[in-house]
């Protein structure tokens, strides 16, 4: 889920794709942070995807390579296989995580309630301050 508003940061630049990035309760002072991170579009939104997508390919092939290495000698020439799909993948990695692709990071504190919060409740949240007024859910 993110929020679609265009929004003009105090260094004049537009940003229209936004998401919850974290979401602390702090129940002794009773503040719920939500820190939203704000994007020109949804693309690049994507991109953060894709690179959880190939990290998560990553680790995958690491921990098959780690079950291949019980029988080494066996299995010597699937793992170099793997291996060589492993730097492929970082290679990949390498050319998109070069730089943060959010332009807005911005924490916002509600008052803590004794609830239930989830991911939609805290958008729904947001969309009661004035900068997200009006927004559209995606």
């Amino acid at each position: 889920m993110a929020l679609l508003k265009e929004i003009i940061s105090n260094k004049g630049v537009t940003a229209k794709y936004f998401r919850i990035s974290d979401i602390q309760m702090d129940i002794d002072n009773k503040k719920l942070l939500v820190t939203v991170k704000g994007y020109t579009d949804g693309s690049y939104r994507q991109k953060e995807k894709d690179i959880e997508e190939l990290q998560a390919q990553i680790n995958e092939k690491q921990a098959y390579i780690n079950t291949l290495n019980e029988n080494y000698k066996e299995n010597e020439e699937e793992i170099m296989e793997q291996n060589e799909a492993i730097n492929e993948l970082v290679g990949e990695l390498n050319n998109i995580t070069d730089r943060d692709f959010s332009i807005l990071n911005k924490p916002y504190t509600f008052a803590f309630e004794d609830t239930e919060y989830s991911w939609s409740i805290c958008y729904d949240m947001l969309k009661t301050l004035d900068v997200f007024a009006d927004s559209q859910d995606v």
